[in-house]
């Protein structure tokens, strides 16, 4: 019980629990269980932030994109042997881009469980990962540029609880506005186009596009900030960048109060252009974006120069570039996709969701619609006890410090984060938590009784889907 604690200073025990208690969060980090190397850039203080954005399918996606990346690179039986220098070496790279990170990378000590032969493989297949390398490092920092895009469309619409901003924003479109059988499509600030399109289509692009203005102009639009004490002035939004947003969603066929709203607000003047802007580069020559500004919120002038380039137009082009190095475009169009994936298509897709999945959208593991699930009512006062329980196996965790400036966390985070030290164990516990996942789906009728008895046996607790989790966070 002491050995858990310290390893969990601070909040991060709460923000746990949180965790665990979303079934769908919880799928999306069990399912790079698979991957040891990405645990080391777990942020457990970042949880509780991640969960409030109001953004989990984007968030999902780029889980999603992590396991779909490695699994490209060594198959999903050898994903066990990737470890934690491998990922922190292919992290924020472009091999299938930049010249300069793919040869950096086979001039590196990467794969280091692998014969000869397989890295030579997995090398050439590095030159076929269309944009940025994702990790759970690289996800933490981009969401908080993802929070600064999706508190500006929170002005649009009161999002109730349990709902995403995106999925709130689906269901107030009207079709106002809208040609019957095309999708209308921003190409520059007043300067629009239509193609063939289906009402699915206007819905998905309509969103995309919303997330894009806030992508060019969220700098504007700082979320209204509730003082509790005084302190110095914070920036207000620029009413003009608002009635722009507004004025968008309505020409898009959303309609909401608090759109109709906005749109009293003064417009701002833009000039309409003759043709489209040219495509933004893709690549360059030279040293491209440092690998600290390739993730995260992006850096002033890597901003200024891309805003006129943030369209999907742009966003979506599916050419493939190479050069020397890449530049800040590329960087934030891989981030875009990495969170909203590709676009559904006018004939089928991800029917399912406001916006495309990844292709392999089967990483992410359907749970069993069972009342004894460890997230159901009945099973949140066990957890106290399932996580005290585990920690009495020894030798279970090392200790790992983040720095301030990596986490990006500000500064009361020092505080270090826990990460598993044995990757048997982890096969061990995976294992036996996919073992008793099967054994409640076939013997739902006892389930009340099996679980007095998992409570009553450490050797079946430490089994659970709990455990799973818990292990593999530290």
């Amino acid at each position: 019980e002491l050995r858990w604690k310290a390893c969990l200073r601070g909040r991060r025990l709460t923000y746990l629990k949180g965790l665990l208690l979303d079934e769908k969060f919880t799928a999306g980090f069990d399912a790079l269980l698979d991957i040891p190397g990405v645990w080391d850039g777990m942020r457990m203080t970042t949880l509780n932030k991640m969960m409030a954005m109001g953004c989990r399918d984007e968030c999902l996606n780029y889980l999603r994109r992590i396991k779909e990346v490695f699994t490209s690179l060594v198959g999903k039986e050898a994903l066990g042997r990737i470890d934690t220098a491998t990922v922190k070496a292919l992290e924020g790279r472009a091999p299938g881009a930049s010249t300069k990170d793919l040869s950096e990378l086979r001039g590196g000590k990467i794969f280091s469980a692998f014969s000869d032969r397989e890295r030579e493989m997995i090398c050439e297949k590095l030159k076929m990962i269309d944009g940025l390398v994702p990790s759970l490092f690289t996800f933490f920092r981009d969401i908080q540029h993802l929070k600064l895009c999706i508190n500006c469309l929170k002005r649009l619409v009161v999002v109730p609880k349990r709902e995403s901003v995106c999925e709130t924003l689906a269901r107030t479109y009207s079709g106002k506005n809208q040609r019957k059988g095309y999708v209308k499509i921003q190409i520059a600030e007043d300067s629009f186009l239509d193609r063939t399109g289906t009402p699915a289509d206007c819905v998905d692009l309509g969103i995309r596009q919303l997330v894009a203005l806030a992508m060019r102009d969220y700098p504007s639009m700082p979320a209204d900030c509730v003082q509790t004490v005084q302190t110095a002035p914070t920036k207000e939004a620029d009413p003009a960048v608002l009635r722009s947003l507004a004025d968008l969603a309505y020409e898009l066929g959303f309609d909401t109060p608090q759109i109709r709203a906005l749109k009293e607000f003064p417009s701002r003047t833009t000039a309409r252009l003759d043709s489209p802007p040219s495509p933004p580069l893709h690549v360059t020559s030279g040293d491209g974006v440092a690998m600290p500004a390739r993730s995260g919120i992006p850096r002033t002038e890597a901003y200024k120069e891309d805003r006129d380039s943030l369209f999907v137009t742009h966003l979506h082009s599916e050419q493939r570039h190479r050069g020397e190095s890449i530049t800040s475009f590329f960087v934030r169009k891989s981030v875009y996709l990495a969170f909203f994936g590709r676009p559904i298509s006018a004939n089928g897709g991800n029917s399912g969701s406001v916006r495309g999945s990844s292709p392999n959208d089967s990483y992410i593991p359907e749970r069993p619609d069972d009342s004894s699930s460890p997230r159901s009512p009945e099973r949140r006062e066990d957890i106290d006890y399932f996580m005290s329980a585990y920690t009495q196996h020894d030798d279970w965790a090392q200790t790992s410090a983040i720095s301030v400036e990596d986490a990006n966390e500000g500064p009361n985070s020092s505080a270090p984060d826990a990460t598993l030290d044995r990757i048997g164990e982890w096969e061990w516990v995976s294992a036996r938590a996919r073992e008793k996942a099967r054994e409640r789906d076939r013997e739902r009728e006892v389930r009340e009784k099996r679980e007095q008895a998992r409570l009553a046996q450490t050797e079946q607790v430490q089994g659970s889907t709990w455990i799973s989790m818990v292990s593999r966070y530290f």
